[in-house]
């Protein structure tokens, strides 16, 4: 081969020795990139640190929302029917579930609490009011649903589902109210979804059925930031 090489124009001098070939071989394998993996290692989650904790004004701000809100209010019943109230009492004293106009008449109730605590929102009122209606029907049903989930985790029992919809001054006049008239069994009543609201599509039941139970673990005093 080297004699057929020399024929072809190869000139002599371009042949390494033993030496040169070493020190070639060791500087292409220092040049050599390593393959790449195919399965990638998964990166690690980020370290929480006091930057990724939220600050004092985020916080501030993140409360005044809430009181915007009026989820602390002690009684919410202005807005509602006196026929609304009375199946609530029902409810609760009998376990005698809404009707289909009470359960239609509290989803607008909640519709336009929401709608009221949007249009407060200086952000909100800055944008055009074909913006701000796109937002509200787009995003309200949604907001609905979310906020209505925590009514119903599995630990609460009616005073507690009670107190975001109507306020803990109702609450406490209620419960006074069905002592009185020897209601028993306070202490265990617990309200479910299926007696204050139509339930959900068919087509759509494991999805909500997974949202309950979600929402349904999150912390307590987490729900006012729904």
């Amino acid at each position: 081969r080297y004699q057929a090489c020399l024929v072809a124009g190869m000139n002599p001098v371009w042949v390494l020795n033993e030496e040169e070939k070493k020190k070639f071989l060791d500087n292409r394998k220092k040049k050599k990139k390593p393959k790449a993996e195919v399965f990638k290692k998964p990166t690690p989650p980020p370290v929480l640190g006091p930057g990724n904790c939220i600050s004092d004004d985020e916080m501030l701000e993140l409360n005044n929302y809430v009181k915007t809100s009026g989820y602390f209010d002690i009684s919410k019943v202005k807005d509602m029917e006196p026929g609304l109230i009375r199946e609530l009492i029902r409810l609760v004293a009998f376990q005698q579930p809404l009707s289909r106009s009470g359960q239609i008449e509290l989803r607008k109730v909640l519709e336009t609490r929401v709608r009221r605590f949007a249009r407060k929102l200086e952000d909100f009122r800055m944008l055009k009011d074909q913006d701000q209606e796109k937002l509200l029907n787009q995003n309200i049903p949604l907001l609905m649903e979310m906020q209505i989930c925590t009514f119903f985790k599995p630990d609460l029992v009616w005073r507690n589902q009670f107190m975001p919809l109507i306020g803990p001054e109702e609450v406490d006049r209620l419960e006074c109210k069905l002592k009185e008239l020897k209601v028993k069994g306070l202490d265990n009543v617990h309200v479910f979804y299926n007696s204050m609201f139509p339930n959900p599509p068919e087509h759509l039941e494991s999805q909500f059925a997974d949202l309950l139970r979600d929402i349904g673990c999150w912390p307590t005093d987490a729900a006012e930031y729904v």
